[in-house]
């Protein structure tokens, strides 16, 4: 894979994904189970299209770091994600950032 579509893919996941975000940010959950979906789709699609190396080492530290991230972002979207517009925005860019960051970690693992 490029550079030029590793960066059209990346921001092309974290875009819709910070819609979904953002479109979901009332929503009693915080659209949590729908966002972790998106995710770990994300990381899979863009895995085998790279051809990224996972070894179990790997996933499990990242995995522990993306569940003390996201943990961290779920804290913020319950307070701050409740209010109307800026919640949603506010939820929007918090999930788009972290999908960049997830997906370029993925690509750094790419052959």
């Amino acid at each position: 894979m490029t550079k030029l579509g590793a960066h059209l893919w990346i921001h092309s996941w974290a875009l819709a994904h910070g819609f979904t975000a953002a479109a979901t940010a009332q929503s009693p959950e915080g659209g949590l189970s729908i966002l972790t979906a998106e995710t770990i789709t994300a990381v899979s699609l863009f895995s085998m299209a790279c051809g990224a190396s996972w070894s179990k080492a790997f996933i499990d530290s990242f995995v522990k770091q993306q569940f003390a991230n996201r943990l961290g972002v779920e804290i913020a979207k319950q307070t701050v994600g409740k209010i109307p517009v800026y919640g949603n925005l506010f939820n929007g860019a918090t999930s788009a950032a972290i999908t960049e960051a997830i997906l370029w970690q993925t690509y750094e693992m790419c052959a």
